[in-house]
């Protein structure tokens, strides 16, 4: 499996939750409401509410999501479904593309990207066939862009041409490590239920 493009993003996440139990608050078929917060506290904490056609994310962390597909999206959003390694560093493999395209608002999961930008100009600068000394030098000019629209302006002029310079915002990214970390978790809870069930005296 290839690197984790978000490593750093999961590497802060699973530190900040590596300590977090499971909460069964309320649950009646597609019902659904839990949450996943370190005992005593509400810092980087979470919760998802599931019902017909739906299912909302919410908490410390991350940004409201309200994601839209199945009738069940608990079991839409089961990564283990598709077979795939995690990633070396221990990252599930999230499609975080195809989990903005559920989204109410599928805008709230991009925001502006230096990364994105520069990503542009190397591979724009190369095929151009910028010598290595002058991508630099435009890659310290880029540290300076702050918005979407500077830095449209900035390739505009560089490139002659439009560029989408919008990431994966760092909020959206949280939120969906945090949407697969509680699932996981509550997989593990309905399969020990049904073990319990099958041992009762």
């Amino acid at each position: 499996m290839n690197d984790n493009p978000h490593a750093l993003e999961w590497s802060n996440f699973r530190k900040n939750t590596d300590a977090h139990p499971l909460s069964v608050l309320h649950e009646d078929g597609v019902y659904r409401h839990l949450k996943m917060a370190k005992e005593g506290s509400n810092i980087w904490s979470w919760e998802i509410v599931t019902f017909p056609g739906s299912m909302v994310f919410r908490g410390d962390i991350g940004r409201v999501c309200i994601f839209t597909r199945e009738w069940d999206m608990v079991p839409f959003f089961n990564t283990n479904k598709w077979g795939l390694t995690p990633y070396e560093d221990g990252a599930p493999v999230v499609d975080f593309a195809y989990w903005a395209e559920k989204l109410s608002d599928s805008r709230s999961a991009y925001s502006f990207s230096l990364s994105k930008v520069k990503e542009i100009i190397k591979e724009q600068g190369t095929w151009r066939g910028w010598d290595t000394s002058y991508i630099e030098r435009v890659l310290f000019a880029a540290d300076w862009l702050v918005t979407e629209k500077e830095a449209q302006e900035f390739l505009r002029d560089l490139f002659q041409d439009d560029f989408d310079v919008r990431g994966f915002d760092i909020h959206f990214i949280y939120a969906c490590y945090a949407v697969d970390k509680i699932l996981q978790a509550y997989f593990k809870y309905s399969i020990d239920e049904v073990i319990r069930e099958w041992v009762k005296p």
